[in-house]
């Protein structure tokens, strides 16, 4: 069977969508994938086996706020629906498979067209994603939700919470949970960053991901100012945040308790992690998109076999129960979070954490286990049909 996956970015980093088309080609699938133009990347390639096409994603740049928003609604994104439709249509696939709202549109011209089946794999409760949304735009996009999600053979994503909200804000049943959890890694070789003069002796506390708004990282930065010097701070990301935090580091005179290093490679997130002794994941429920995240970087903590320090939302939370890999705190709280990072970092228990978060990762919260709910899912449509 043919899959052609819509993904909304450049596909050059999303583990979920490589994952999915790795486990799907595993099992006598053919596979295409339509992504988002990047001049560092080729336009066509093939990646691990499989196709991908990227295209159109060129815009002019409109000073005026809101000039630019008018260009996006009803230029922009109209024509790069339309391209990404036409790409697909070229396929001529069996199954469209739309990772997250922006492809389903595209995704859904597409089965018009061709009669085959349709997925909508919703990676984040896309409604109430980004911060800032007003009503009207909410509103517009949840309208465009309710009316495509009808037309889906098949619907995915990624934890319990979000299915539920989805299962009752369309009145859709049966919604998948295929949970994103990494591939189980034998054997990893931790970085050493004791070697390091500045973590000799210390309890190294990391966080690895973007630097962005709405991910607590002030409210980390203020935390250490109530740790004792035993406990430093790795922190290993990228993106526009990331000079608003040097500064604020600098101006508390944090630099020997908070340490930037460089970005990692993807390839290098597990050893870089297995390297520290608590990961944490200070995410603020700024939507609720946040508040039913299953943030990835949690179980790639735990597959690195660290204790795990992160806010205490409902998903998160069930699985800090379930596996006493470490702690919960308000990420709104610099106090809280000092506090679950000095309960993980009391010796008499943080070795038997990072035992835990291992072997919870390997026997349970991982890709092996997932995959089995992917290949299922997409044999009942393919009964269907």
């Amino acid at each position: 069977m043919k899959i052609c996956m819509l993904v909304p970015n450049d596909f050059s980093n999303d583990p979920r969508v490589l994952k999915e088309a790795m486990t799907l080609q595993g099992n006598d699938h053919v596979i295409d994938i339509v992504a988002f133009q990047n001049k560092d990347l080729p336009d066509e390639e093939v990646k691990d086996g499989i196709n991908v096409s990227r295209i159109g994603r060129d815009q002019k740049k409109v000073k005026n706020s809101l000039i630019r928003k008018f260009y996006l609604v009803f230029v922009h994104y109209p024509s790069l629906t339309k391209q990404f439709s036409r790409k697909c249509v070229s396929k001529k696939p069996d199954v469209v498979h739309c990772h997250d709202l922006e492809a389903l549109i595209p995704g859904w011209l597409a089965k018009r067209r061709l009669n085959c089946k349709l997925v909508y794999d919703s990676h984040e409760f896309a409604v109430e994603r980004n911060p800032g949304r007003g009503k009207i735009t909410k509103l517009f996009i949840k309208t465009i939700e309710r009316f495509l999600i009808k037309k889906c053979d098949l619907i995915i994503t990624v934890n319990d919470s979000i299915s539920e909200q989805l299962s009752k804000r369309y009145r859709v049943s049966n919604v998948k949970v295929v949970h994103n959890y990494p591939v189980v890694v034998e054997t990893i070789e931790p970085f050493d960053y004791r070697h390091d003069p500045r973590f000799v002796d210390r309890i190294i506390v990391i966080y690895q991901g973007r630097f962005m708004r709405g991910r607590g990282l002030e409210q980390l930065i203020d935390s250490f100012k109530l740790l004792s010097d035993e406990y430093v701070l790795i922190l290993r990301g990228f993106d526009y945040y990331e000079e608003v935090l040097r500064e604020k580091v600098k101006n508390d005179k944090l630099d020997e308790k908070v340490i930037f290093l460089d970005r990692i490679e993807p390839d290098e997130v597990l050893a870089s992690a297995a390297g520290a002794d608590i990961g944490v994941s200070p995410i603020t429920a700024d939507v609720l998109s946040y508040y039913y995240s299953s943030p990835q970087k949690i179980f790639e903590y735990m597959m690195s076999g660290i204790a795990v320090a992160c806010s205490h939302y409902p998903e998160v939370q069930k699985v800090i129960d379930d596996t006493k890999c470490g702690a919960t705190f308000d990420p709104y709280e610099p106090e809280s979070i000092a506090d679950a990072i000095s309960w993980c970092g009391e010796r008499s228990r943080l070795e038997d954490m990072k035992v835990n978060s291992r072997n919870a990762a390997v026997s349970k919260y991982n890709w092996n286990t997932e995959q089995e709910k992917l290949i299922d899912a997409y044999s009942e449509i393919i009964q269907i049909s």
